[in-house]
């Protein structure tokens, strides 16, 4: 039980980390703004995951594992665009 309350409280913190860098990202160069959607859509896919971690508990539903992969190409998406954004402002 002690780790379901981890695991739903890192999930909430990694959330609003991803707000916070949405909202920061938003406001730079173009790129920044696919960044933003980036990070909205890691800390969305998350929210959703902990809230089916939740609703598992309750009645067996399993989109979990959908949500984590999601998670995951989300993350790559968001990664891989900020190594973009910086190898070209290094060019610059």
């Amino acid at each position: 039980m002690i780790l379901f309350y981890a695991n739903q409280l890192t999930s909430l913190s990694v959330v609003i980390l991803c707000w916070w860098l949405a909202h920061q990202y938003s406001r730079d160069m173009p790129p920044g703004r696919m960044i933003s959607v980036g990070f909205s859509l890691v800390g969305f896919s998350i929210l959703i995951t902990a809230l089916g971690r939740s609703m598992n508990s309750i009645n067996g539903a399993d989109i979990v594992p959908w949500m984590i992969v999601l998670t995951k190409a989300a993350t790559i998406f968001t990664f891989s665009a900020i190594s973009v954004r910086r190898h070209r402002l290094r060019r610059e």
